[in-house]
């Protein structure tokens, strides 16, 4: 179970949560909710042992393991597919080992490993990315392209009209992909140089405006 008993939570100087008890059962659903800033992200950042509690304490068995969706991705020249796939991180870690094992011409250590990336779904995780990724409302072409811009609605320093409109004057270098429904828009590009460069450009001229 996950149990929260006289928690409380700070961030600078703004209380988040103070004296609070909860328990959540094995098996049970539970959706938190609450207005930007109330602490929602910092509650998950102390189960994923990123933050520590003021006072009190937020327990939960130390076996589990915890999944969790990124708020905010970084701008990467890396292909989408394949920042998809780095979410599997055990395969990704098995991938180095049989490369280091190559390296070695470890004979016995290569078979494990191949032996150990079949068990992990390695030789289908391709196509379950691609499948994810095109379910979300990617193209064919647009997942070899590399991610270069993915923030919120409600992020203040880069309104998301900016990415509207620099889409939309600019479909000569880049691919945008708004996700119906969701609360985030991306754009993707095949040439990140050229990109940074008319990216640079299009502030500057939207300023000067």
């Amino acid at each position: 179970m996950i149990r929260f008993s006289q928690f409380s939570l700070r961030r600078g100087a703004k209380v988040l949560l103070e004296g609070a008890d909860a328990l959540v059962n094995p098996g049970e659903r539970v959706g938190l909710i609450g207005a930007n800033g109330s602490g929602k992200s910092s509650l998950f950042s102390v189960l994923r042992g990123e933050l520590h509690a003021d006072k009190g304490d937020a327990e939960f068995p130390a076996h589990w393991r915890v999944a969790h969706v990124v708020q905010e991705i970084p701008a990467l020249d890396r292909p989408a597919l394949e920042y998809a796939i780095d979410g599997d991180r055990t395969l990704r870690i098995l991938e180095r080992k049989l490369s280091q094992a190559a390296r070695e011409n470890d004979g016995n250590r290569i078979g494990e490993m191949h032996a150990a990336l079949g068990d992990a779904g390695a030789y289908t995780v391709r196509s379950r990315a691609e499948q994810l990724l095109i379910g979300l409302g990617f193209t064919n072409d647009e997942l070899e392209t590399p991610v270069l811009l993915f923030h919120g609605d409600h992020d203040r320093t880069v309104p998301v009209s900016i990415s509207d409109h620099f889409a939309r004057e600019r479909r000569d270098i880049v691919t945008y992909v708004r996700v119906p429904g969701a609360r985030h828009v991306g754009s993707w590009n095949v040439d990140p140089t050229r990109y940074d460069k008319a990216l640079r450009e299009f502030l500057a001229g939207a300023a000067a405006r």
